[in-house]
């Protein structure tokens, strides 16, 4: 689901269940994977991957997982997000106005 005025660069994939909001720009390379909601006027640039499954052996692939990110948020340069796992509420949330920088890495929850 894409928002009004989404850009997705050459080589981006964006997943059939992610949600997009208004006026995000997705930068060439860059994953959106899974049940991950961007909100509106973010950013993810080039190669960053956001909503994989979590580096956390109790993962089991069954459990429902994703990644929130609220508006405003810019996503850098290779930067990871990884989706939450059973020990929280199955989804790493990331606020309104983050900056996440450069190979950055946010396992989950």
């Amino acid at each position: 689901q894409l928002g009004d005025d989404v850009v997705v660069e050459a080589y981006a994939y964006v997943s059939k269940d992610a949600k997009i909001g208004n006026n995000v720009v997705i930068k060439q390379g860059a994953r959106i994977l899974s049940d991950t909601t961007i909100g509106d006027h973010s950013r993810v640039f080039s190669y960053a991957i956001v909503g994989d499954i979590p580096q956390d052996i109790s993962y089991k692939e069954e459990q429902k997982s994703g990644v929130v990110i609220g508006k405003n948020a810019t996503i850098r340069e290779f930067a990871t997000i990884n989706s939450g796992t059973a020990k929280g509420d199955g989804f790493t949330r990331i606020g309104d106005n983050a900056f996440i920088m450069a190979y950055s890495h946010i396992a989950h929850d």
